[in-house]
């Protein structure tokens, strides 16, 4: 007969031994299964969700208390996630991503918006050129035209403030998902490292897209156009 598994959404089989409840408790919170093999000897064997990490539960043995201690770190190492830590992980991921994609839209309509500035500033330096006769009325046109063309080409890029809103929904993104990747580092720290990197890395770019947004925003308010 099959020895019967348990998974970590079912009760799971007590052990007569204190030190063992923690480890036990901890690996069906993450994700873990039992297979329970109710020996006189033997307890069973917890297996993580990825069936990578495993770990024995004894009953008799004289090291208990040094075992149950290991089976702590290899639950807490592990990078294979399941059951309410693997939901916050996903949550937590999908939130990042999305926060990516904020800032990806905002760093392309703020390269077209740059763009867009650049040529009403080339406008204004060619009439300020042919008023003071330092440029032919030839060149300045021709100057001119090229300066047009390059502005209606990104005649639709998004102003400074909708760039600002959408760093702001960004930011307000990668809070929500630090709050996911906080309640799965309590259980899994190997899992949640790269989320937090990931975190840290949107918030320096929001950072950097903030600087241009209002370096844009002050060339736009000493322009006349």
């Amino acid at each position: 007969m099959a020895a019967p598994r348990y998974g970590p959404d079912e009760t799971w089989p007590s052990h007569s031994k204190s030190h063992w409840h923690q480890p036990l408790a901890q690996a069906r919170a993450a994700g873990w299964t039992l297979v329970y093999v109710d020996a006189p000897h033997r307890f069973g064997v917890v297996r993580c969700p990825a069936g990578q990490h495993t770990f024995s539960v004894d009953r008799t043995a004289r090291n208990s208390e040094t075992l149950a201690k290991e089976a702590v770190k290899k639950i807490t190492r592990c990078g294979h996630v399941g059951g309410r830590a693997l939901v916050e992980q996903q949550e937590a991921g999908r939130l990042l991503d999305m926060a990516s994609r904020l800032t990806a839209d905002v760093a392309e309509g703020l390269s077209e918006a740059e763009a867009k500035q650049d040529a009403y500033e080339d406008l204004d330096r060619l009439q300020l050129l042919l008023e003071t006769a330092e440029l032919t009325v030839a060149d300045a046109l021709a100057a001119q035209e090229a300066a047009l063309e390059a502005a209606a080409a990104v005649d639709d890029a998004p102003a400074a403030p909708a760039l600002s809103d959408k760093l702001d929904v960004a930011a307000g993104v990668v809070t929500k998902g630090e709050s996911h990747v906080k309640a799965l580092r309590s259980e899994h720290p190997e899992a949640a490292k790269p989320l937090l990197s990931h975190a840290a890395a949107l918030r320096t770019r929001i950072g950097q897209l903030r600087y241009r947004v209002a370096a844009l925003q002050g060339r736009h308010d000493s322009s006349s156009h």
